[in-house]
C-alpha cells in the first residue's frame, strides 16, 4: 500500500474516501488533504490520526505518493495548472467529465494515471468505483471501498459515470412515496421508516438472484396486480423512457467536458 495519499479538493468524495479507507481492514496509510474546503479538512483531521491538513494543495501533491484529484470540473484546469507533479507519482483523478487525455496533459510528468468515479456510498465501503483503464493501484485502494468495476475502454467508462446521475433521482422517488403516506394518515417517521425498510430489502434481491432485473420485474409484475397496474401506469406516462432520454443527454455533456480545448477559459 502507498506510504502516503494526497487529495487536492476535500470536499464530499474527499471524505467519504477517506472515512471508507479508515474503515478498512490493516489500512496503514497516511493521508494529507488540502485545505481547500477548510470545514471539511478540519472534520477530517480531528477523526482520523493519519490525517494531516496541507498547507496548501502543493505541499499535498508534495507529500504525496498517491494523488487523488477530487476537484470540481469547473476550476480544476486553474488549479491543476498552479501544480508541479513528479515523474514518480501516481495519480487518480475524480474529476467528473475530464477525460484521461486532459488530466495526463495536466499533471505531467506524472503517466501513472487513472480515472475513476466513487460514489458515497464508499464511506460505508459500499461502493461501486468504475476506474479506467484498468489500474492495480486503483483497484486496491477502491477494492477496500467496494467492489470495483475496470472499464475496457473510454467510452464504457463514461456510460457507467452517466448512470451514477440516477442517484437523486432515486431519493426523489422515495420522497416521493413517503410523502405520499404522510398525505394517506401515516406519521411521518413511520413513513419514512417504512419506505427506507422496504427499498433496503429490494436493493439485496439482484444479487442474490441469478435472473436479469428485467425477469425480477416480471416477476413482481403479478398479472392483474397492484405492482402491474403502478409499473404501467408509469410506462405508459413514459416515465422509464424518459430516463434513458436524460441519460442519453448527461452521456452527451460527459463527452463535451472529455473534449473541450485545454486551457483556463475552457471551464
Amino acid at each position: 500500500m502507498p506510504h502516503t495519499l494526497g487529495f487536492v479538493g476535500t470536499g464530499t468524495i474527499t471524505s467519504a474516501i477517506v472515512t471508507g479507507l479508515h474503515a478498512s481492514p490493516d489500512f496503514s496509510s497516511d493521508i494529507v488533504v488540502s485545505p481547500r474546503n477548510a470545514d471539511v479538512a478540519a472534520a477530517l483531521a480531528r477523526t482520523f490520526e493519519r490525517v494531516r491538513i496541507a498547507a496548501s494543495n502543493q505541499d499535498a501533491v508534495d507529500a504525496s505518493d498517491v494523488v487523488f484529484l477530487a476537484v470540481r470540473p469547473q476550476i480544476a484546469h486553474q488549479v491543476l495548472a498552479e501544480l508541479r507533479f513528479r515523474s514518480d507519482q501516481h495519480v487518480i483523478s475524480l474529476i467528473a467529465t475530464y477525460s484521461l487525455g486532459r488530466v495526463a496533459s495536466l499533471v505531467a510528468p506524472a503517466s501513472k494515471i487513472a480515472c475513476a468515479v466513487p460514489q458515497p456510498t464508499v464511506a460505508m465501503r459500499a461502493g461501486p468505483t468504475v476506474v479506467f483503464p484498468p489500474d492495480p493501484v486503483a483497484a486496491s485502494l477502491f477494492g477496500r471501498l467496494g467492489p470495483v468495476v475496470e472499464a475496457d475502454s473510454e467510452s464504457e467508462f463514461r456510460s457507467l459515470f452517466a448512470t451514477t446521475a440516477a442517484m437523486a433521482a432515486y431519493f426523489t422517488l422515495l420522497d416521493t412515496l413517503r410523502s405520499w403516506l404522510v398525505r394517506h394518515d401515516v406519521e411521518e417517521s413511520r413513513a419514512h421508516e417504512y419506505i427506507a425498510s422496504m427499498f433496503k430489502g429490494l436493493s439485496g434481491v439482484p444479487s442474490q438472484s441469478v435472473r436479469s432485473f428485467g425477469e425480477l420485474a416480471r416477476e413482481f409484475k403479478t398479472k392483474g396486480g397492484l405492482n402491474e397496474q403502478f409499473a404501467k401506469h408509469l410506462a405508459d406516462r413514459g416515465v422509464f423512457d424518459a430516463c434513458c432520454t436524460a441519460l442519453d443527454a448527461i452521456l452527451e455533456r460527459i463527452n463535451i467536458g472529455a473534449t473541450l480545448p485545454r486551457d483556463p477559459n475552457s471551464d
